[in-house]
């Protein structure tokens, strides 16, 4: 009768001998059957990978060659022959990859290949232009995983500085000049990018304002004062010229003041130069003199109305002068009797040497002062009268 035949596959492949023997009438057959071993298609995992890297290759390949490659659920993201995986064309997301063997024993294996989501991302720049010393913040931002490394290349016409930070960049740059700027940026979930900007920031040449003016030896009798522009690179001018002055604010470029005040006094002068938003100002002290004019009395009487004797004027004590001053007095035998340099202090009609008071007589008096309007030392001679 019919019985089934079981072959056991202990002994490997190979091509084996059956037996089959009838024990009652004895009988038997045989047969040769063939035993074939499988092919290996054993896979080694690859990735995970950024939607935005290029085609990746397998590391290693399956033992056994020849099968073929698929994807799912997006057939083309995988070449059916090599097993090369894109993952821009798999998108993000978890890929089943499987390699089939087929032939007389068809096998396969698979494995999972995760497609990260590279996020979309950007670089702001709120003050991407100003004056030279520009204090720029960068910021970039992203709508899906968070950056955890970000190295920054800054260029100029002159060098490049390299900073690695997170995800912002605060930064003063010094040269004027176009800035670009090379990003690369790699995100918490191991996808990288670059970013190249050209002419990204702008840092723009600051005015260097300065002035001078004229005469410098004004006076009350004739306060006015011309200005003279010294700034460079500079287009507008704003001028604040002092308290009484007329005008007290101008914006031309060079000019021409009355300062209305009956005294000697100082003004603070302050220029404000400006040119494509950048600024900078410089302030001096001016001066308008008094009028300088001195005379000196012919007669005193020391320990009367007129004890006292000593130059009078106006600006004849000037600041500028006092290291020049000098009073003498010398009597008629040119012996001198007395002197200070001090403008404040005048002869009491006393011998210097002894403080023994002086006869009356007529004595020679010798002056050295400063006149600082027309800026010369001035020397005068005269004769006093002492009388008591």
């Amino acid at each position: 009768g019919e019985m089934d035949l079981f072959i056991t596959t202990a002994f490997g492949e190979g091509t084996f001998n059956a037996i089959y023997t009838h024990s009652g009438c004895v009988i038997g057959d045989t047969a040769w059957i063939t035993i074939v071993k499988p092919g290996d298609p054993s896979l080694t995992s690859i990735g995970p990978f950024c939607e935005n890297l290029p085609i990746q290759s397998q590391v290693v390949f399956p033992p056994s060659e020849g099968g073929v490659w698929s994807s799912t659920p997006v057939p083309t993201a995988i070449n059916s022959t090599t097993g090369e995986f894109n993952p821009m064309i798999a998108t993000p997301g978890d890929h089943l990859i499987r390699y089939d063997l087929y032939g007389t024993c068809p096998i396969w294996d698979t494995m999972t290949v995760v497609v990260a989501d590279n996020p979309e991302w950007d670089l702001e720049i709120p003050n991407n232009s100003g004056c030279e010393s520009l204090i720029t913040s960068m910021f970039i931002t992203s709508s899906g995983s968070k950056v955890s490394q970000s190295t920054w290349s800054l260029y100029n016409s002159r060098e490049e500085d390299v900073f690695v930070t997170t995800d912002s960049l605060k930064y003063i740059l010094e040269e004027v000049g176009d800035y670009d700027i090379g990003l690369q940026v790699i995100f918490e979930n191991g996808c990288q990018d670059t970013l190249f900007i050209s002419n990204a920031i702008t840092v723009n040449a600051g005015p260097e304002a300065g002035f001078d003016w004229g005469p410098k030896n004004a006076t009350v009798l004739n306060p006015h004062i011309q200005f003279y522009n010294e700034s460079e690179n500079a287009q507008t001018y704003y001028w604040d010229l002092g308290r009484r002055a007329d005008p007290v604010f101008s914006e031309d470029e060079n000019p021409y003041v009355k300062y209305n005040n009956i005294d000697s006094s100082s003004y603070w002068v302050r220029l404000i130069a400006e040119k494509n938003g950048c600024s900078d100002t410089v302030t001096k002290r001016i001066w308008i003199l008094d009028n300088f004019s001195v005379y000196v009395p012919a007669a005193f009487t020391p320990n009367g109305n007129n004890n006292v004797f000593f130059p009078k004027g106006k600006n004849h004590d000037n600041i500028e002068g006092l290291s020049k001053y000098s009073f003498m007095v010398f009597n008629r035998w040119g012996e001198l009797i007395w002197e200070t340099k001090n403008p404040y202090k005048g002869w009491d009609g006393t011998y210097k040497k002894t403080g023994n008071v002086v006869q009356q007589d007529v004595y020679v008096w010798r002056l050295k002062i400063w006149d600082n309007v027309r800026g010369v030392l001035k020397n005068y001679y005269g004769n006093v009268s002492l009388l008591r």
